[in-house]
């Protein structure tokens, strides 16, 4: 992470932390494979192979950012299947949709990219649903309706993502309610209501 990984303070060193990763992946797949019902070994493979995928993809290196992301979907898809009251587990599966997502839209497959988001928003509002107070899961679920939002309208899908943002527009105002001063949520609900109109002006001149 320090080496190279973008959603991290790193040294820009790209080549040595896509090798040190690799080398990472090179100890936990037979470990993976050694103790397939360890929940937790099989977590961290998941989350190693994300952060490789997530290396490819800051390089624009999309068909290996696809190959790593699908392996991990895979990995998260089953683990989630096993293990489906473990929050942890469920929300990475939800990261996994989202991930495969950016994939998808970065290289012009905006239907496959569709129903990726669609896929990690119904994990975010399960995990949302099953702890309503939890301020951070209402906030994924605004987050990734606005993603769909974007995808949809760049497919001229205008309706559908003016109505997603009106939802994620209630989810932001209604985290707002319970937290005023909260400078995120307000950063949130401006953002979106400015988009919301936008979309909202670009539907009633059809």
């Amino acid at each position: 992470d320090l080496l190279g990984n973008p959603n991290f303070p790193n040294l820009n060193r790209r080549d040595e932390a896509i090798r040190r990763y690799d080398v990472a992946l090179a100890a936990l797949r037979p470990l993976a494979a050694t103790v397939p019902g360890n929940e937790r070994v099989r977590r961290y493979f998941g989350l190693g192979l994300e952060r490789l995928g997530t290396m490819h993809e800051a390089a624009q290196q999309w068909g290996e950012a696809e190959r790593v992301y699908r392996e991990s979907f895979a990995l998260r898809s089953a683990l989630a299947a096993q293990v489906r009251l473990h929050v942890d587990i469920q929300r990475d599966l939800a990261v996994a949709y989202e991930k495969l997502a950016n994939i998808q839209r970065a290289r012009g497959d905006g239907s496959g990219a569709v129903e990726s988001y669609r896929g990690a928003l119904a994990q975010f509002e399960r995990l949302a649903q099953t702890d309503p107070q939890n301020a951070i899961a209402a906030r994924s679920v605004g987050i990734s309706r606005e993603k769909l939002a974007d995808t949809l309208a760049s497919l001229a899908r205008t309706g559908e993502a003016l109505d997603l943002l009106r939802a994620a527009l209630g989810t932001y105002r209604r985290l707002g309610e319970r937290d005023p001063d909260n400078a995120q949520t307000r950063c949130d609900r401006g953002r979106v209501a400015e988009r919301e109109f936008i979309a909202a002006s670009a539907v009633s001149k059809r």
